[in-house]
């Protein structure tokens, strides 16, 4: 899978007329007519200190002015990181998506949740998941949006390691992760308790124990997995058994929309070898 890096540092100064024509649809959709004032972040400590000096030549009451500067301040921070994300959304577009068709409901409720997301990091999860929505408008539940808010940097590291480990099948996806091999994981950046953290803020279920684990249901034949390049196709059976976790619909919907690297050894070590056993007893 291609990898794309994205610099934070090529946010200082955006050309607005460098971008493609999804891409400026994307900014007008989400900013509006503020749009071209959205790309020029070179300017955001003049327009701060022009703010704030017109609030303090103001016959407005000492403490009124305080307050207008504080929020000020608040508002031009947030209006920022909306303008990070977005532009950063730009870059992972298709030629092929849609910004037109994002709900104006959904963009309100990301644009108020991503004004409050200050981490490099988390600004380009966030990007992913915008980006996702200009590809496909009505994947990204809302709910989604609320489990972003609990991720931390850390909580974001796990799920990408999560999606590393993750096949498709058809249309969907799922982590094969094995209980028997669970300490192999590690090795991986995934481990029991991060799985607690995961299923606690909404991504994934587990079934563990004394549990039978989970298979996900394909709606043809043949039922074909992939990992990257790889695949093995079910002839006869329409369930894969992938193991002791699953996705949510929203942390599906998240990995479908994450750009990992492939683990080397992973497919014939663990899925393979995992798929050939459950396709024999099934026959």
């Amino acid at each position: 899978m291609e990898e794309r890096n994205f610099n934070m540092d090529s946010l200082v100064s955006i050309n607005f007329e460098g971008l493609s024509n999804v891409a400026s649809k994307l900014m007008d959709v989400f900013f509006g007519e503020n749009s071209a004032f959205a790309l020029k972040k070179n300017q955001k400590k003049l327009a701060l200190e022009t703010y704030n000096k017109s609030v303090l030549e103001s016959n407005l009451h000492d403490f009124v002015k305080a307050a207008c500067i504080s929020n000020g301040e608040k508002t031009l921070k947030e209006f920022s990181n909306q303008c990070d994300i977005a532009y950063l959304a730009t870059q992972m577009l298709s030629d092929d998506a849609h910004p037109e068709k994002l709900d104006e409901g959904w963009i309100a409720s990301f644009k108020d949740k991503a004004g409050r997301i200050y981490s490099d990091d988390l600004k380009l999860l966030w990007a992913r998941v915008l980006s996702g929505e200009c590809e496909n408008a009505g994947s990204i539940p809302l709910l989604l949006l609320d489990i972003l808010c609990k991720m931390d940097v850390e909580s974001a590291k796990d799920f990408s390691a999560l999606s590393r480990v993750s096949v498709k099948i058809g249309d969907s996806c799922a982590p094969i992760i094995i209980q028997d091999k669970l300490d192999d994981y590690k090795k991986w950046g995934i481990s029991f308790d991060s799985l607690v953290n995961m299923r606690a803020i909404g991504l994934i279920e587990m079934d563990f124990g004394f549990a039978t684990g989970y298979t996900v249901t394909s709606t043809e034949l043949p039922n074909k997995i992939t990992y990257f390049e790889n695949e093995y196709c079910f002839s006869h059976n329409m369930s894969t058994f992938v193991g002791n976790v699953i996705y949510t619909k929203c942390g599906k919907e998240l990995c479908n929309v994450l750009e990992v690297e492939e683990i080397e050894g992973f497919w014939s070590g663990y899925c393979l070898p995992l798929f050939r056993s459950h396709d024999k007893e099934k026959r």
